[in-house]
């Protein structure tokens, strides 16, 4: 797995980094077939009325598609487990509209065959 990671306002620690990579290998597991390519950029926005703001943002290309997720929340984890979420709900959406897709196909070729027999 390729990450390019990019911070703004704070320094990486290895245990931000530990966590960013299991929670984007969570992901992974829903892309088949070549290596993605992830930039992810962690910041922190400063202070807000509820305290600190921390933001992500992960950019993943893979087989031609872009994917992005951005967030921002109380915690870097928490923002981190956001854009998860999010790209997790993304790659199942496409995986989704592929399958339907290609059923939806499969059932046109089947009625031809029945039709053919006729």
């Amino acid at each position: 797995m390729h990450i390019r990671i990019k911070t703004t306002g704070y320094e990486l620690s290895d245990n931000t980094r530990a966590y960013l990579e299991e929670r984007l290998a969570a992901v992974e597991k829903l892309v088949h077939g070549g290596e993605p390519i992830w930039e992810v950029e962690l910041s922190r926005e400063g202070s807000g009325a509820h305290g600190e703001l921390w933001r992500a943002e992960v950019n993943l290309a893979h087989d031609g598609e872009v994917y992005r997720a951005a967030n921002a929340a109380e915690t870097m984890h928490a923002a981190i487990d956001a854009i998860k979420d999010d790209l997790m709900h993304q790659l199942r959406k496409e995986k989704t509209k592929y399958e339907n897709s290609f059923r939806k196909g499969a059932r046109m070729v089947k009625e031809w065959l029945r039709f053919g027999e006729q």
